[in-house]
């Protein structure tokens, strides 16, 4: 075992086409593996290895000695799956067998199949990188940055100032744009929010063409919405405070937007359409929740808007 694993790691530290042994312990059990996608970005393969690998079949040890594998990917990834994807950089690399207990190539083919796996997500990688970029990313947490959300498959984006649209890759490796790829679901005042969703089957309904995923995904959202999509306020201050809250306005209740404090942004609605007044979902919860008049039926509380009066819901566990 320890002389396969050198050489497999002299290897791969020589191999750049296919990437880097970028840890190795020193009882040779614990590695970690490097590849880069189309963009240049790293992903990283940790892979614990049990004691008696490679003697022992990992398949048939107990859920204690099996080897684990550690990713952050859009899709799942078994170690031990011998149906690799696509290949994407040839078949010849020059790497040693590491025993046969990890399935077919040992680790260099649980490497081989880590690389193919990053490779066939290029499309979804270019796409994500383009929402992160070129729009207003709510979720996931915008302090994670674009290297640090690879192992999202969704994206919740900023519309306007009422409504988001949650963006769900239920296949990452699907290449083409469609109806039901990426899923959209919109978040608003439902007035506003029928009429997204209108739009948006009115858009499909009249094409019949399916664009390539990638780094058109922007363009190609803005064009069934109708309309340009915000982008995040630029880091050099260019873009002024009252521009920034025009598009995300304060809570009603606690005053805060969430922009400076890392709070999330208000995500609830009043739906009286004179009104419009935002509130975060635990700030709304709290007020309703220490109103005499509001009453609670199931996991649901009804009350009324702090602002207008009008009938407002909210759920409880602070998710409305």
């Amino acid at each position: 075992m320890a002389a396969e694993a050198r050489a497999c790691s002299e290897t791969l530290r020589t191999k750049t086409t296919l990437g880097t042994l970028s840890f190795l312990s020193k009882d040779l059990l614990s590695m970690e593996y490097k590849t880069k996608d189309a963009l240049g970005r790293d992903h990283a393969l940790c892979l614990r290895l049990p004691p008696t690998y490679p003697d022992t079949d990992p398949l048939s040890m107990g859920p204690d000695t099996r080897l684990r594998a550690f990713v952050a990917l859009p899709v799942a990834f078994d170690p031990l799956e011998t149906s690799a994807p696509r290949r994407a950089h040839g078949e010849a690399n020059g790497l040693p067998s590491a025993g046969a207990g990890a399935g077919a190539g040992g680790l260099a083919g649980i490497f081989r199949r880590f690389q193919d796996t990053v490779a066939s997500l290029d499309p979804f990688w270019t796409a994500t990188a383009a929402l992160d970029e070129d729009t207003w990313v709510l979720e996931p947490e915008p302090e994670a940055g674009s290297a640090k959300r690879v192992g999202f498959d969704y994206r919740r984006i900023l519309v306007d100032r009422h409504v988001s649209m949650i963006l769900t890759f239920n296949d990452p490796t699907e290449t083409e744009l469609g109806p039901s790829n990426p899923r959209v679901t919109f978040l608003g005042p439902r007035a506003r929010v029928e009429a997204m969703e209108e739009r948006v089957a009115a858009f499909w309904a009249n094409r019949e063409q399916r664009d390539p995923l990638g780094s058109s995904v922007v363009a190609y959202l803005e064009e069934m919405l109708g309309q340009v999509l915000p982008r995040r306020p630029r880091q050099d201050g260019t873009q002024g405070e009252e521009e920034t809250h025009q598009l995300v306005p304060m809570c009603g209740i606690c005053y805060d937007s969430g922009l400076r404090t890392g709070k999330t942004i208000p995500n609830v609605t009043c739906e009286n359409p004179k009104c419009t007044q935002v509130y975060h979902d635990r700030c709304l919860l709290e007020w309703l929740q220490s109103d005499q008049t509001s009453r609670q039926v199931f996991s649901k509380i009804f009350g009324a808007c702090p602002y207008c009066s009008d009938p407002i819901v909210c759920k409880l566990l602070g998710n409305c």
